[in-house]
């Protein structure tokens, strides 16, 4: 889900720089701040173990600190990540309570609400968060509420200002150009998303993320002998199990079901 990886987001976004001494004892202290980055790190790398050190890290900071407003949205996030939804918005807006002028608990709240598709709930809040503070998290939650109702061309608007607000390069920029590309593609704008890949190639030189774009793009103007061989060369780096299905399923269309047998097994 979209909003899961909103709250990657805006833990990157707000922690910045991850600590270098990511294990702990439990007779070490643990912050609500050291969930948070590790977190951030589980979100950027995907590693598994990242996640339960982080989920560990924040009910530790937690019992120690009942109020520690960093750990309850790292529990929030955590909660998100992994789909319970009800959990997390009973944590979401507990981090609301502890600290009603901070901006990330109303955005985790949005997040909690939309995925229990309660959106008559959910869309004044994530308009609250965005008048407060018009940012990438606000942008893209804003985003996807307008795609989620159907208004596409603002939705496309609102995820290109979530871009602009991020410098070329960073976790969020990039986060935000996937989404703007992913958008094109489902709605047939094809030559922004285009644009958006083009852009992207440039300011992440041999980001093979971008040739699984360029593959994606190229099968849906119906090139498939093309968006295979992107797809090929980009999955040497980041052979993932979506992008290893992408591949057989062309494979398949192209008539080719041993090859596409082989990215299955």
């Amino acid at each position: 889900m979209i909003t899961a990886l909103l709250g990657a987001v805006v833990a990157a976004v707000l922690v910045g720089v991850l600590l270098s001494d990511r294990g702990s004892s439990d007779a070490t202290p643990v912050s609500g701040e050291q969930a948070l980055s590790t977190f951030s790190a589980f979100q950027e790398s995907g590693e598994p173990e990242l996640l339960e050190q982080a989920e560990h890290e924040a009910a530790r900071a937690l019992s120690a600190d009942a109020e520690d407003i960093l750990a309850a949205e790292a529990a929030t996030r955590i909660a998100l990540s992994q789909h319970e939804f009800a959990e997390a918005l009973r944590l979401a807006e507990r981090a609301v309570a502890l600290a009603p002028d901070r901006f990330a608990p109303v955005g985790l709240r949005a997040d909690a609400l939309i995925e229990l598709g309660r959106y008559d709930q959910a869309f004044p809040v994530v308009d609250q968060r965005l008048e407060a503070r018009p940012d990438l998290p606000s942008y893209a939650r804003a985003s996807y509420a307008a795609e989620l109702r159907g208004e596409i061309t603002l939705a496309r608007e609102l995820m290109d200002l979530a871009a602009e607000t991020s410098p070329a390069g960073s976790f969020g920029r990039r986060f935000a150009q996937v989404q703007q590309i992913g958008l094109g593609l489902r709605y047939g704008a094809f030559d922004g998303a285009e644009r958006v890949i083009a852009q992207a190639s440039a300011e992440n030189p041999g980001d093979a993320e971008w040739g699984i774009n360029r593959g994606r793009l190229a099968a849906a103007r119906g090139d498939l002998e093309d968006a295979a061989g992107e797809y090929r060369a980009a999955i040497e780096d980041i052979p993932e199990a979506d992008h290893l299905a992408e591949i057989a399923e062309i494979e398949a269309a192209l008539g080719r079901d041993e090859a596409a047998e082989g990215y299955l097994t």
